[in-house]
């Protein structure tokens, strides 16, 4: 008698810790893939900005869904991130409600604008060019295929001369790259002319193609156009 009642009053304690204020008890499963939240992530400092005259620090300034492959493989879906350009980190807002600083390693970013449709995908340069970059660099993908374009966006703060803060505004510009990726090696590129060389496939087709379509400069259509056409060349619809 005495070890049944020592067995119901443990059962007892054990229940009523168990739902302790403050203790809410998770009947789901955690999540499979929990590798890109880290508790260990820096907050995003609020106000870091000033409000600039004309441009903005972000990729896009509004948080928007994006699903996000982690370099081991694992993807999670739905999470609300930003870009910011200038510092060339990936902002997220964590399950509770936080906005950190991401440092988990990943392989891709696929952002969703869901008020015009489009999307975007980005890669970090240390999938591209590992031994090149030290840090993060963000890659958005133009074509994929044989070839990739990509297009490399850096954004940086502009005072004016004699920059008083309480008087002016600064502004941010913006500057762009683009870069094929082919055979693991990522090659920079700065006129359309060029691209036929730097593949050094196809030379022939492309050189008649840009004169053809009368491409010409460094156009982000332009290079669009011509990638893909080579892609084709490569692999033609059957």
């Amino acid at each position: 008698m005495h070890k049944l009642v020592s067995i119901v009053f443990v059962f007892s304690a054990i229940a009523a810790r168990s739902q302790a204020p403050g203790r809410a008890v998770q009947f789901s499963p955690p999540p499979v893939h929990n590798n890109f939240y880290k508790d260990a992530d820096l907050s995003v400092v609020k106000d870091k900005y000033p409000v600039f005259s004309s441009g903005s620090p972000y990729f896009l300034d509004e948080w928007l869904n994006a699903d996000i492959e982690l370099a081991n493989g694992a993807v999670d879906k739905n999470v609300k991130v930003r870009f910011d350009l200038i510092e060339n980190t990936l902002q997220y807002i964590s399950p509770d409600g936080r906005e950190l600083i991401a440092t988990a390693a990943i392989k891709t970013v696929i952002l969703k604008d869901s008020s015009t449709g489009n999307i975007y995908k980005f890669v970090p340069s240390s999938f591209l060019d590992p031994m090149k970059n030290a840090k993060v660099d963000w890659y958005l993908e133009l074509v994929s295929g044989p070839a990739c374009l990509y297009k490399w966006i850096t954004k940086a703060i502009n005072q004016p001369k004699n920059y008083i803060p309480s008087e002016s505004q600064a502004s941010v510009i913006s500057s762009e790259e683009f870069f094929i990726y082919t055979d693991s090696i990522l090659l920079p590129v700065k006129r359309i002319k060029d691209v036929p060389h730097l593949l050094n496939n196809k030379v022939s087709q492309l050189d008649a193609y840009i004169t053809t379509h009368k491409l010409s400069g460094k156009s982000e259509s332009g290079f669009t156009e011509l990638i893909r056409y080579y892609n084709s060349l490569l692999n033609p619809v059957k």
